[in-house]
């Protein structure tokens, strides 16, 4: 892996608030609330739409925690990606 290492995540949870209604479609993104879902290997539903939701929306303000499990982690700085699939099939 290019002499790169995998930090040790313990849970690594996702909140997403609920978007704004959409005045022409009336369409909304729900959110996770104030409830974080787990995302850490594993599914998760953290974002939904009513029967409406169709076109052009967006959900609210996101967020995510990454919580390591070890705390011999040398200092510096880390970037990673968040991929995503859309599922029509989650309720």
């Amino acid at each position: 892996m290019n002499g790169s290492s995998i930090l040790p995540v313990a849970p690594f949870a996702f909140t997403t608030a609920d978007g704004t209604k959409n005045a022409a479609t009336q369409g909304q993104i729900l959110g996770t609330g104030a409830t974080a879902a787990s995302i850490y290997q594993g599914n998760a539903k953290v974002a939904t739409g009513n029967a409406n939701a169709n076109g052009t929306n967006d959900s609210g303000q996101t967020s995510a925690v990454l919580t390591l499990n070890d705390n011999t982690i040398k200092a510096g700085q880390y970037k990673g990606t968040i991929d995503y699939t859309l599922s029509p099939s989650m309720d």
